[in-house]
């Protein structure tokens, strides 16, 4: 089944489970795993997940929960619980390589409360593998929107320390348009892959690539000088 149907399908019984009143705590994944059991546990962890958010944020269990954290857990749906990243240094290459990703809670008027001021109030609750999992998402959607720029900035800068060194830069397993492209902008020398061409016996090669007027393959092979380890 593709993504888009099987999430169709999963968002229409998530619906009518909660039309029910939550009569069942229900968690999927989407993905091609070979070992069955693997996609059952992560399901099993899905679900679980979505039974700690229902208690959590039940209105039924509003009355047992001191006001504090009812509004706390308002903020925390209103999203302003956000991911900050601190800086990762290399020493030997004396540059950036990476973050942690930490949490921070922002008010409204642009207060800046750090974990110390609610991490241990979460735990009590049992309420941490929800924040937990809330960063996680929004770092991945952070890597994924910020993953295509670094590699571009890494393949800039090796370029240039080949052409530092008076050398020239090739650029291999290219295979589509955007990439030749790419390396184009970059000013990189030298490109190899399925794009420009695959693996070919030597006669093909030489009826593709061959200069007009120059000797075919093995009539080359054969005016070749005799190799000479002399000086």
């Amino acid at each position: 089944m593709e993504y888009a149907a099987f999430t169709q399908a999963a968002q229409k019984l998530r619906a009518a489970l909660f039309a029910e009143d939550h009569i069942a705590a229900f968690g999927y994944v989407w993905g091609r795993e070979e070992n069955i059991g693997i996609s059952v546990r992560k399901s099993e962890k899905a679900m679980q997940m979505a039974k700690k958010k229902f208690y959590a944020l039940s209105d039924l269990r509003r009355s047992a929960r001191p006001a504090y954290l009812n509004s706390f857990l308002q903020q925390f749906l209103g999203g302003t619980f956000v991911p900050y990243l601190q800086p990762l240094y290399n020493l030997k290459t004396n540059r950036v390589y990476g973050a942690e990703v930490l949490v921070r809670q922002i008010d409204t008027d642009g207060s800046i409360h750090t974990p110390v001021e609610f991490i241990d109030m979460m735990e009590r609750q049992h309420l941490i593998s929800l924040m937990d999992f809330q960063m996680l998402r929004k770092a991945c959607v952070l890597m994924q929107k910020w993953k295509p720029q670094w590699p571009q900035l890494i393949i800039r800068r090796l370029i240039a320390l080949c052409h530092d060194l008076h050398m020239r830069c090739i650029a291999e397993g290219i295979e589509t348009d955007s990439r030749m492209q790419l390396l184009r902008t970059l000013d990189c020398d030298r490109l190899q892959g399925y794009k420009i061409g695959k693996p070919m016996p030597a006669e093909e090669f030489f009826a593709r690539y061959a200069p007009s007027g120059a000797p075919a393959a093995e009539n080359a092979a054969a005016e070749a000088p005799p190799h000479s380890s002399d000086p």
